[in-house]
């Protein structure tokens, strides 16, 4: 009974987040940002979960950081030109992304 009563409160809270989220209105001073956070938050997770999809171990490990503006910074080191031009598409075709400033290096072997 505990165990339904969890489940039961733990699924109406997942699906009141977003009508929560999406009722702040933006007027409210401190409480807009809200909303801002979660929509930069999903640009950055989604990026993420793009780029492990790649099945690359250096573009897995690619720092991502979205700002409120939907400016994406692609931060870390890379193998290649090509992964390095993989990486700046990917963050370019993900949507809310309005630009995407590129300071990943190439990594040479040492």
């Amino acid at each position: 009974m505990n165990r339904r009563i969890t489940i039961l409160c733990l699924l109406t809270a997942t699906l009141m987040v977003p009508a929560v989220v999406y009722a702040v209105d933006e007027d409210q001073g401190d409480h807009a940002d809200v909303r801002v956070v979660v929509k930069d938050s999903t640009i950055t997770s989604e990026i993420k979960a793009k780029l492990r999809e790649q099945h690359s171990r250096t573009l897995s490990r690619i720092d991502v950081d979205t700002d409120d503006r939907g400016i994406v910074k692609l931060s870390g080191h890379v193998w290649s030109q090509q992964e390095m031009d993989k990486a700046i598409s990917i963050a370019r075709d993900v949507q809310g992304v309005r630009e995407v400033k590129n300071d990943l290096k190439v990594k040479h072997d040492d």
